[in-house]
């Protein structure tokens, strides 16, 4: 069960039922839960997706931390275990940074650094 502070169930509010934002800036000090109500947020996200169509392109969500030590150390473990995603995941792999979903969802986990490496379109 995810249980969030008043303060983060505020910007869970805001962002995912209300839909009042669609960028939103946190500013909190240490300690306040900015990964862990931010996980939360990916979470139902994935949750969204994998509810959508299974033809539906383009079903990805990256969470981007400063490095890939960062990302991997402080989001796959709560994802993973705190949020149980691994049960609901074909396939996860935290060397990789990656869940794989049902109906071709993909969850990402990138450092800033390796953000141009991100596959897209060309022109």
């Amino acid at each position: 069960m995810i249980k969030l502070h008043y303060g983060q169930s505020q910007v869970y509010r805001a962002l995912m039922l209300e839909k009042l934002y669609r960028f939103l800036v946190v500013v909190c000090s240490r300690g306040w839960g900015k990964s862990y109500g931010g996980a939360a947020l990916v979470q139902t996200a994935v949750f969204e997706l994998m509810a959508m169509p299974a033809h539906v392109p383009n079903k990805r969500v990256y969470v981007i931390a400063p490095t890939y030590e960062d990302v991997t150390d402080i989001y796959y473990p709560v994802l993973a275990h705190d949020y149980g995603l691994e049960q609901y995941a074909l396939a996860s792999s935290r060397a990789l940074g990656r869940f794989k979903f049902p109906g071709n969802v993909e969850l990402r986990l990138l450092s800033y650094e390796a953000v141009e490496r991100i596959r897209g379109k060309g022109k």
